[in-house]
């Protein structure tokens, strides 16, 4: 039996979970996850589990796949790689179902943050900027502007001083200069002792969309990495110019993952990226204040 949620979280409107994924080592930091109604996560629970037992394991951890200590560790390598591919379909028609029949009670939200692209941010703008906080501030500020003037309370798993990185992300919500900065309408909750991965499945969920959403900066860095795009003012012109740098490259299109792709079919996924430019247009747009 799962542990029981705060007494406080069972009264939410919306109820959200979010993840990280990508340690200090590597190139970039995402937080990911779904925000829904309470019909949504009730049909949720049902599908993410059905898909669970299914694949007989307790839970559902991406990072565990790679260890062999782990019930997750049936789906590593090439010679399991179509019950993994099963295992995932089965976790996205999860998803799926719980944002049927409307995508507006359930979705995703998502952030990916540039490591090398921040650091040369706060080098040159000499700002001190914290890539966590970046990412969960974005994921803020979708769902405020998705769910206007609804009372969303959001439990956030897997962060390290996890208060002070909310309160960061506040901070950066509260000095922004878009329209949802005037409104406080999320509860960020840090997960604790028995509220974790292992026994929420909407933190699972957060994790397999996290977990994406890195893999989809990896596919991007070398684009971010070898084309100018200082003069890109539009997501046309981006896309223009990501897709003459996969044919230059000899890529195809749209030279993503099926799983992720699969994701954003499921259920409305919204994860901007943080390259240099962005930052450096959203400095201006805030005129360098990022905090009160």
């Amino acid at each position: 039996m799962l542990p029981a949620p705060p007494e406080d979280w069972v009264m939410a409107v919306l109820k959200g979970y979010l993840d990280d994924s990508g340690d200090e080592f590597l190139p970039a930091m995402s937080v990911a996850g779904y925000v829904g109604n309470i019909a949504a996560w009730t049909k949720f629970e049902e599908e993410w589990q059905a898909a669970l037992d299914l694949a007989e394991i307790p839970y559902f951890h991406m990072k565990e796949i790679s260890d062999p200590s782990k019930p997750m560790h049936k789906f590593y390598g090439a010679k399991n790689s179509e019950a993994s591919f099963q295992l995932l379909s089965n976790l996205v028609r999860a998803i799926g179902a719980s944002a049927y029949p409307s995508r507006m009670s359930f979705m995703a939200v998502g952030s990916v943050v540039s490591r090398d692209a921040l650091a040369r941010f706060n080098r040159e703008r000499n700002r001190g900027l914290e890539a966590l906080p970046l990412a969960l501030f974005t994921c803020l500020g979708l769902i405020q502007t998705h769910y206007p003037g609804k009372t969303v309370e959001v439990l956030l798993d897997g962060v390290v001083k996890a208060e002070s990185k909310i309160a960061t992300a506040k901070g950066y919500l509260a000095t922004s200069a878009r329209d949802f900065s005037k409104r406080d309408d999320v509860a960020v909750i840090p997960a604790k002792g028995e509220l974790n991965t292992k026994t929420v499945k909407g933190l699972q969920a957060a994790d397999f969309a996290a977990y994406e959403a890195f893999r989809k900066f990896e596919r991007l860095e070398p684009f971010f990495k070898s084309v100018d795009l200082s003069h890109v003012q539009s997501n046309a012109e981006y896309l223009y110019q990501y897709e003459g740098w996969l044919d230059d490259t000899k890529r195809a299109f749209p030279d993503a993952r099926k799983s992720l792709t699969a994701l954003g079919d499921a259920t409305n996924f919204r994860c901007p990226i943080w390259t240099y430019e962005v930052l450096c247009d959203e400095d201006e747009t805030r005129n360098g204040i990022w905090q009160d």
